[in-house]
């Protein structure tokens, strides 16, 4: 059984890739990927550090370090949350979320599906006459168009994916 940094040292070797970045086992992924089919996000005022890669044929996210970044960026010291889109597609979107104790995202609907994953913390939703209290390492599907809220009862990080059905 290989280990993740196993798996990536072999795939480096096999594509003979040089790393150069060792941020996420010692692969430069813009190398990796710069003649895929790729989709970048541009530099912003949070994240001045230049384009970074939300759709390729391969994205691979360290939750630990997006976590920290998350957490380190002004947006978290003045606002109720902060997150960031991890992978974003024609049909699917992945995005994490730090939340403070007592954020609240209100009425919330989307017009495809919802998986919810509480990677720490606790958080309550209420949907339409249901409410769920969700903590580190649980898991909510929502069905489409369902309106929810999001309460977070303490500080907590969620990974938020949506598929949208096209009929």
């Amino acid at each position: 059984m290989y280990s993740a940094n196993d798996a990536c040292i072999a795939l480096t070797e096999q594509l003979k890739i040089v790393p150069s970045d060792t941020r996420f086992c010692g692969i430069n992924f813009y190398t990796f990927l710069k003649n895929k089919n790729m989709k970048t996000i541009d530099a912003t005022l949070n994240r001045p550090e230049g384009e970074r890669i939300i759709d390729a044929n391969y994205v691979v996210a360290d939750l630990e370090d997006k976590i920290s970044q998350l957490k380190d960026e002004h947006s978290w010291d003045k606002n109720d949350r902060n997150g960031i889109t991890l992978f974003k597609s024609a049909g699917l979107t992945v995005v994490l979320t730090c939340l403070h104790e007592e954020a609240v995202l209100n009425d919330v609907s989307i017009d495809g599906m919802l998986v919810l994953q509480v990677i720490e913390g606790k958080i309550n939703v209420t949907t339409d006459g249901d409410a769920f209290e969700l903590c580190d390492k649980k898991i909510l599907m929502v069905q489409p168009n369902q309106v929810h809220s999001i309460y977070a009862l303490k500080k907590s990080v969620l990974l938020l994916t949506t598929y949208l059905i096209h009929n």
